[in-house]
């Protein structure tokens, strides 16, 4: 991405498919990222770990796999995570639940592999 001002992306229902670009933890400015009720696929970039001002993240309804990445403990700002209704498996990182996520008000997991 070179638009390092961008401060929200919605791609919310489309039928956009494949990878959820590592690229995104790129966006210092990026507040919104809502990517639900898709068809994109792989795992969750952990680079979105780098996203200092992200307050909202919507993933749910799409065909993410792999586990949580350990890395959202980062995300600082975050006050509404949602990634229910995909394929993620493991166990749910107790960084979710850490003080440095004091902002965190909505938390989603529900109907995934977990």
């Amino acid at each position: 991405y070179s638009n390092l001002d961008l401060e929200e992306v919605i791609f919310k229902n489309n039928t956009l498919a494949g990878t959820i670009s590592d690229s995104v933890g790129n966006l210092p400015r990026l507040a919104t990222f809502w990517a639900s009720f898709n068809e994109f696929s792989g795992t969750i970039p952990t680079t979105f770990g780098n996203l200092a001002n992200l307050e909202e993240l919507e993933l749910q309804n799409n065909r993410l796999e792999g586990a949580i990445p350990i890395e959202f403990g980062s995300m600082e700002s975050i006050e509404f995570l949602s990634m229910e209704s995909n394929e993620l498996t493991g166990t749910i990182p107790s960084e979710l639940f850490s003080p440095s996520l004091g902002a965190l008000r909505i938390l989603y997991l529900n109907d995934n592999r977990l």
